[in-house]
């Protein structure tokens, strides 16, 4: 089985990237994390590398929407608002994530959210027409290959084009944790209605490398932006009791999407 390996070898990730490897005598950095995001990691009692201790999502995706016939709900958006905000299995209908340069609202709405993709596009176009014409131009904007969120921060890969039913409009990626210029990330997939717990995975920040986040996710979002997300610094009105109620899923908002007010079809399913 191949296994990904942080440029210190700090960390490993197995092909199945449900599990996160740390180094024994580096335990320190993965225990701060934990103490600062409670319910997120749990340290499993064996671990088959060794001189590595093994982590892992703290609960099974445990959100289950009856209107996907009680499918675990595998919301790449939903986890990435989860581990921002700090909420287990958060679900809310207010946004937890902006666009870190634009300071626009990200996950409002797909149309909204391919907005922002578009403008950054705009602007990194002017920045690059304004350095050919003068030395002094303004600093380039970190999108694509060289999107460069900082632990806490999250990647987002945007389709630029309105998308087709049944196509997934966005990707987003967590990032939880940094080794010199690797990224790793904790992420859901709506795609994979299967899967009981998020998957690791490990990305480049150097942009010539070809396991950036916008080349991986390339091949499923051949015209899609990547851009980095951050916190909104809120604490969202939020009542567990009615997480199910107020998120609806992509599918079900096709087929009933004339009984929706406009507040509960604020966010669609993303990938």
């Amino acid at each position: 089985m191949s296994i990904d390996t942080s440029p210190s070898e700090t960390y490993k990730i197995k092909k199945d990237a449900k599990y996160l490897f740390v180094k024994n005598d580096r335990l320190d950095d993965i225990m701060d994390y934990m103490k600062s995001n409670p319910e997120t990691l749990i340290q499993m009692p064996d671990s088959d590398i060794g001189g590595y201790a093994k982590f892992r999502y703290s609960t099974p995706f445990r959100i289950q929407n009856p209107e996907l016939k009680g499918k675990i709900y595998n919301d790449c958006l939903r986890l990435g608002e989860e581990l921002t905000c700090g909420i287990k299995n958060y679900i809310g209908d207010e946004s937890i994530l902006k666009e870190k340069y634009t300071g626009k609202e990200f996950g409002v709405s797909d149309h909204a959210n391919r907005k922002i993709a578009l403008e950054l596009d705009n602007m990194s176009n002017r920045t690059r027409a304004s350095s050919r014409r003068s030395a002094t131009s303004e600093k380039a904007i970190a999108i694509n290959d060289a999107a460069n969120p900082e632990p806490g921060e999250t990647y987002a890969i945007v389709k630029k084009k309105p998308v087709k039913s049944g196509q997934h409009p966005f990707h987003i990626a967590h990032v939880i944790l940094r080794d010199q210029d690797v990224n790793i990330t904790l992420e859901a997939n709506a795609a994979y209605l299967h899967l009981k717990y998020p998957h690791f995975h490990m990305y480049s920040t150097d942009p010539n490398d070809s396991t950036t986040f916008h080349k991986t996710w390339n091949f499923m979002y051949p015209d899609g932006l990547t851009m980095t997300l951050v916190s909104r610094g809120i604490v969202p009105e939020y009542q567990r009791s009615a997480r199910i109620s107020r998120r609806r899923s992509a599918a079900f908002s096709r087929k009933k999407s004339s009984r929706k007010s406009k507040k509960s079809m604020r966010r669609n399913m993303s990938a």
